[in-house]
C-alpha cells in the first residue's frame, strides 16, 4: 500500500464528479495531509474521502480499478510520513459502520476505523483486561493490527483472535490471527493490497481498579520517556535484537540534532519531532543521516518503523 500505481496528471474536479456517482458525499480535493498525520507533515491529497461501509469500499475500489486511479488507505496517520509534494489519486479513511464496536462476552469485534484509544477505554469501563498495553498508543485499530502495535507491556498479537480481511480478489473472509505472520511491528498485511475491515479481540475479566492502575502507571511512564509535547510519528526505527534504536542514535551523536524544524528528540532519540514547520524532506534527511552513522559505527542497518508515502 506504500507504493501504489500513480496515474498521470489530471484535473481534480472531473475526478470528484466521477466519484460522486458512486459515493454520496465526503470528498475533499487538495486536502492537506498534515491535518491527518500525528507529525503534522504532508502535502495535499488529490482527493480525500471516507467510506462508511464495506459496500461503499467495494464500489470505490472497483471504480479506481476501472479508471486506473491510485488509492491509499489511511488509518490514524500516527506511524506515517507523507511526502511534501502530496499524494495522487484517492486517499481513503474508514468511517461509519467500519468504526463500530460489538461486545460478545469476553470478545469484542472492532471496526478497523475505530480509534485504539476508544477500544482501551471501553475495555477498561467493562472491566476487561488485556488491552492495557495499548494505553496511550494513538491510531486506528486496523493500523494497530497491520503494524502489530505494542509496547514493552504487550502487543496486538497477544489478544487478537481473527480479522475480517478484504483482498483484491474481492473476497471478504475471516482470517485467524495465527495466519497473519504477526511479529515485532510486522505482519503479512504490510505492503500488500489487502484491507482489514474488522478485528476480533479476546480479553479476560479483571478488576477495573487494577486495570486502571496499570494504565495510569503506563501513561506516567510514557510521559516521562517520550516527547508527547511535540508532534511526532512515534518510534522512527525498529529496535535491534537485544538493543534499542534510541541508544544507537544517541551513541552516534544525533540526540537533539536538528534539520530545519525537524529534530531527534532530546527526551528520546528514536523520536523525530516537529518543532514548528518541519517538512518530510527534513525528516527523511534525518533518517538517512542516522542510518548512515549507525551503519558506519555499528555495522548495523536501522530498519524504519514508520511508513513513508512518497
Amino acid at each position: 500500500m506504500d507504493e501504489p500505481r500513480s496515474p498521470g496528471p489530471r484535473e481534480v474536479s472531473p475526478l470528484i464528479s466521477a466519484l460522486r456517482k458512486i459515493l454520496p458525499e465526503g470528498f475533499r480535493s487538495a486536502e492537506p495531509m498534515r491535518l491527518h498525520t500525528s507529525i503534522r507533515i504532508g502535502g495535499p491529497a488529490e482527493v480525500f474521502c471516507q467510506v462508511n461501509s464495506t459496500d461503499e469500499w467495494q464500489r470505490l475500489w472497483e471504480w479506481c480499478q476501472q479508471a486506473g486511479v491510485a488509492w491509499r488507505l489511511l488509518g490514524g496517520g500516527t506511524n506515517l510520513l507523507v511526502c511534501d509534494h502530496g499524494l495522487p489519486g484517492v486517499t481513503v479513511r474508514l468511517a461509519g459502520t467500519l468504526r463500530e464496536l460489538r461486545w460478545e462476552g469476553d470478545r469484542v469485534l472492532v471496526g478497523a476505523g475505530a480509534g485504539l484509544a476508544r477500544l482501551v477505554k471501553e475495555a477498561t469501563g467493562r472491566g476487561m483486561a488485556g488491552m492495557e498495553f495499548a494505553a496511550g498508543i494513538p491510531g486506528s485499530v486496523g493500523g494497530a493490527v497491520v503494524m502489530n502495535a505494542g509496547t514493552n507491556h504487550g502487543a496486538v498479537d497477544g489478544v487478537l483472535e481473527e480479522v475480517t480481511l478484504w483482498s483484491q480478489d474481492e473476497a471478504v473472509r475471516n482470517v485467524p490471527a495465527g495466519e497473519l505472520g504477526l511479529g515485532y511491528r510486522s505482519s503479512r498485511l504490510q505492503g500488500g493490497r489487502q484491507v482489514v475491515f474488522a478485528a476480533r479481540f479476546r480479553l479476560r475479566p479483571g478488576d477495573p481498579a487494577e486495570i486502571d492502575r496499570r494504565i495510569t502507571a503506563q501513561m506516567k511512564e510514557r510521559r516521562l520517556r517520550q516527547p508527547l509535547d511535540l508532534p511526532s510519528a512515534g518510534s522512527v526505527f525498529k529496535n535491534p535484537p537485544g538493543d534499542y534504536a534510541g541508544r544507537l542514535i544517541e551513541a552516534v551523536g544525533l540526540k537533539g540534532f536538528r534539520m530545519g524544524d525537524a529534530a531527534f528528540s532530546q527526551k528520546h532519540a528514536n523520536f523525530i519531532v516537529n518543532c514548528g514547520r518541519a517538512t518530510a524532506a527534513n525528516v527523511d534527511a534525518l533518517m538517512q543521516l542516522a542510518r548512515e552513522r549507525v551503519r558506519e559505527r555499528f555495522n548495523f542497518e536501522l530498519e524504519p518503523e514508520i511508513r513513508i508515502w512518497r
